[in-house]
């Protein structure tokens, strides 16, 4: 058999199997663009119970559990977060968001990296990404997808979904799994449970406890103000007060290795960002 009969064997096979040039990033990306739009097409809102347990993560060791109720609309979002009776509320729309609690309001900018992990994937894997292989994950096909922006990162997403399955961040030994996938309307999924690790060490999980779609959420629901007046008790006329730029600590973050390593010039910038923090979150 001649080198050319071989090398077109190879190419059939190799795209047989699903090979790196059968769907580029772009193309998919594409696809989950277009998919996401038709998913709010059919599920206008949904609500989200979940309870959320940290481990280790209160002072004496033990967990750390909170119950979380998520509202989302296509462009607005609300997380309402409860541990030991103090509550406060999170609300986004677009790129801004308001902080809650009976200590007042905070609004900040969220920066591209906070994007949705679930549904907006392909906006925060970067310009770089690339599918570099197909795995399974859980017993389902998945692209496995590679991006460096800023650090390592590797995702693999669903074939038939278009969801992901698991992303590692590969400098900070982490990793977060998404499991459990439940039909909430027809064919669309949704995880019932999401993991966080650490050095293979579990940190955190989130599990699902219900999800209600097109419910018919009043508009008043991601509406701060009224949040502010009416769960809050503040007054109408609260002063809204500036959350720290969050992007100048990131990206200090992002680009420093172990503390250890760390140049001052870096060590520095990251302790005046969180004193900032510090200073802006409301005296107990």
């Amino acid at each position: 058999m001649n080198k050319r009969v071989v090398s077109i064997a190879v190419i059939i096979v190799f795209a047989a199997c699903g090979g790196a040039w059968a769907v580029s990033f772009g193309q998919l990306k594409q696809r989950a663009r277009t998919q996401q739009g038709e998913f709010w097409r059919d599920v206008r809102d949904i609500v989200v119970k979940m309870t959320s347990v940290h481990e280790a993560a209160e002072k004496d060791g033990t967990p750390l559990k909170m119950t979380m109720t998520s509202y989302r609309q296509k462009d607005s979002s609300r997380a309402d977060m409860e541990n030991r009776g103090f509550k406060n509320t999170v609300i986004t729309k677009g790129k801004e968001y308001w902080t809650i609690s009976k200590h007042g309001i905070f609004k900040g900018v969220r920066v591209d990296k906070e994007n949705d992990k679930l549904y907006d994937w392909y906006s925060w894997l970067g310009n770089d990404a690339q599918i570099t292989g197909e795995e399974t994950i859980d017993s389902r096909p998945c692209y496995r997808i590679e991006a460096h922006d800023p650090g390592h990162i590797v995702a693999w997403i669903d074939k038939k979904s278009l969801l992901p399955r698991e992303v590692a961040y590969t400098r900070e030994n982490t990793k977060i799994r998404y499991m459990n996938f439940r039909a909430i309307k027809g064919a669309w999924e949704f995880p019932y449970m999401i993991v966080v690790y650490k050095n293979n060490i579990k940190l955190s999980e989130q599990i699902v406890d219900s999800v209600a779609i097109n419910q018919g959420i009043n508009d008043a629901t991601f509406d701060y103000r009224a949040v502010a007046s009416r769960e809050y008790k503040l007054k109408e006329n609260a002063p809204v007060n500036a959350m720290p730029d969050m992007s100048g600590l990131r990206s200090a973050m992002d680009n420093a290795g172990s503390s250890a390593d760390m140049p001052d010039g870096q060590k520095q910038k990251i302790q005046e960002m969180l004193q900032k923090m510090k200073q802006s979150q409301p005296a107990e």
